[in-house]
């Protein structure tokens, strides 16, 4: 009996491309396309493949805990100041350091703080509300607390308590404010940052009901002009939009639509992106202009983050209640970022969506209960 033949040996090879499609948590992975991947931990998808996402260094220590807001002033002169808040205080960590024994600029009761810049003739100035506190009015080198009064005498506010006010937004030259626990934003006479405000209350177009969570702006021609709109979202979800530069007369203000793009639970829930504003809501990360054009699809055919559909659904829904949520855009790296705080600090992670690729990553080690453009 002969022995058998060898066989020829049969090597090949396959060729398997780099996931620059990006974290996919919707497709069956035995549907998924072979550029995407199940699990992406701190690596940024990018054209050319994948990179590790660059690391941080620390700015200031010695702060009272955790650190829950980052306000920024830009002067007009190329200067300008970081303050951070912390569990009991403002403090200016413009310069890095150790601010163990630094002197706030301003006590603070409540950490969670809202601020805008606003220009005028007098200058460029900022203005940040927290809903408990005194507004906090900074000119660039002094500080000044708005506060209740007759809005005759210099940071004053006629008509509504600063203590009650959250989210400042500037629109054609109007500073507005949004009261807290109500369907009520309030604002100034042109180019004012006190005095006499005069209330707009959007409650009758919430008809899911809730309260005013933030204000933003939006324009149609990605620019500053007469298409900007004022935008209110409430927390049950509406988004109400209005045209115009004086809510006291109607032939100069006018509701443009109203749109339902799902309940939201931070105030932080906006950014500014391309000339659009990205919405961080119960159906994810949608954008104002895929709403409201003509013909627009669902929500959820909308959002930017349908290809995590699954995994932000399921974060949001075990922890919305948690502070922390934040939403920003990062230009530098083409990113926008969701923060997500977790069950302890140790926990937060970041949802990161590349604005080239449109591919989502996420990022670990990195605890943060807030994030700024500095």
């Amino acid at each position: 009996m002969g022995m058998p033949k060898p066989r020829p040996q049969i090597v090949g090879s396959n060729t398997i491309p780099s996931p620059t499609g990006g974290l996919n948590a919707y497709n069956p992975i035995s549907n998924m396309p072979e550029t995407d991947a199940v699990v992406m931990r701190n690596f940024v998808p990018e054209p050319f493949g994948l990179r590790v996402r660059k690391g941080y260094r620390e700015h200031a220590i010695g702060l009272d805990g955790a650190v829950a807001s980052i306000m920024q002033y830009n002067g007009n002169d190329g200067t300008g100041n970081v303050f951070a808040v912390d569990q009991s205080q403002i403090m200016d960590i413009t310069v890095a350091g150790d601010y163990t024994t630094g002197t706030p600029v301003a006590a603070s009761t409540n950490p969670w703080w809202q601020s805008t810049n606003m220009s005028n003739p007098a200058g460029v100035w900022m203005v940040a509300f927290n809903g408990v506190d005194d507004g906090f009015l900074w000119d660039g080198s002094t500080y000044n607390p708005l506060i209740f009064g007759d809005g005759i005498v210099p940071y004053t506010w006629g008509g509504v308590n600063p203590q009650d006010l959250v989210v400042p937004v500037v629109h054609q030259h109007r500073l507005w404010a949004v009261e807290k626990n109500s369907t009520k934003a309030w604002y100034l006479p042109p180019e004012q940052l006190w005095g006499i405000a005069q209330s707009f209350d959007f409650g009758a177009e919430f008809v899911h009901g809730g309260f005013l969570q933030t204000l933003t702006t939006y324009t149609m021609d990605s620019g500053f002009g007469p298409d900007d709109y004022l935008v209110a979202i409430s927390s049950s979800g509406e988004l109400v939009m209005y045209r115009g530069i004086d809510p006291s007369d109607p032939a100069a203000w006018a509701l443009v639509g109203v749109y339902y793009v799902g309940g939201t639970f931070t105030r932080r829930c906006t950014a500014k992106y391309a000339g659009d504003v990205a919405v961080l809501t119960q159906y994810g990360m949608v954008t104002i202009g895929s709403i409201t054009k003509p013909g627009a699809a669902s929500v959820l055919d909308n959002a930017l983050s349908q290809k995590i559909q699954f995994m932000i659904s399921q974060l949001i829904t075990e922890g919305s209640f948690r502070a922390g949520w934040d939403i920003l855009l990062y230009p530098a790296a083409n990113f926008i970022i969701i923060n997500v705080p977790g069950v302890v600090p140790e926990q937060t992670i970041q949802l990161v969506y590349n604005t080239l690729t449109k591919a989502w990553t996420t990022f670990e080690g990195m605890t943060s209960y807030c994030w700024k453009n500095i």
